[in-house]
């Protein structure tokens, strides 16, 4: 789809609205808006929900509901296998890249940054600013905003950049050298508590963490 996973859809396959923006919650967002407070084992558990509402082999092996499930890869899918699952998965990290960039090689897929308001919450950086909610030009409630207000990419794919981040299927690999790699997964998991890679910034970032090439990781376990 276009857009992030929506509160309403994440409610309508999991039974349950996580989120800390939602209705249930302190009601700063509306049912359209992406779902968040969402761990890497339930974004993996929702996937494997859409594989089975299709007929299709999980990608993960999980156990437990609800904010309590852990996951991790199916083994016949493991590592490099990754690309061969038919059913429903998050993208490597380089998936996301490419499904942000398009063909653009610039900071945004709307063009460069501004160096001196990249990383100011004062001041919105035009390119970041047509793109994704931000520190900078969020509605001042410090919450997520309505999917798909913004510019969509040559994709068009709305809120890569801003608004939630994006769970990526891979392991967080510090150091990713400089010999290319075609089609890079990570390194095999080593446990649930293990890092995974984030990408794309959030409504509390600054615009430097909107970028394309911008990386970082939480625990799989941590609700983002």
């Amino acid at each position: 789809q276009t857009t992030e996973v929506l509160q309403q859809q994440f409610q309508a396959m999991m039974k349950s609205d996580p989120s800390h923006f939602g209705p249930g919650a302190d009601g700063l967002c509306v049912i359209s808006c992406p779902v968040e407070t969402v761990s890497w084992h339930m974004a993996a558990a929702y996937c494997n929900a859409l594989s089975a509402k299709k007929g299709l082999p999980a990608c993960y092996q999980c156990s437990g509901t609800g904010a309590a499930v852990t996951c991790q890869e199916a083994t016949a899918f493991s590592g490099a296998g990754v690309y061969g699952c038919p059913g429903y998965r998050l993208p490597t990290e380089a998936e996301w890249e490419l499904a942000y960039r398009g063909t653009s090689q610039t900071a945004y897929y709307s063009g460069v940054n501004n160096g001196t308001l990249c990383s100011s919450c004062t001041g919105q950086d035009t390119n970041a600013a047509k793109i994704g909610w931000y520190c900078a030009n969020g509605s001042g409630s410090g919450a997520t905003e309505t999917a798909a207000q913004k510019v969509p990419n040559q994709n068009a794919l709305h809120d890569l950049a801003g608004n939630v981040l994006e769970w990526c299927h891979d392991v967080y690999v510090a150091n990713l050298g400089a010999t290319a790699v075609v089609d890079p997964w990570g390194v095999l998991p080593g446990g649930s508590t293990i890092n995974r890679v984030v990408r794309g910034g959030s409504f509390g970032d600054t615009a430097s963490k909107l970028r394309a090439a911008y990386r970082s990781s939480f625990p799989s376990g941590q609700r983002e």
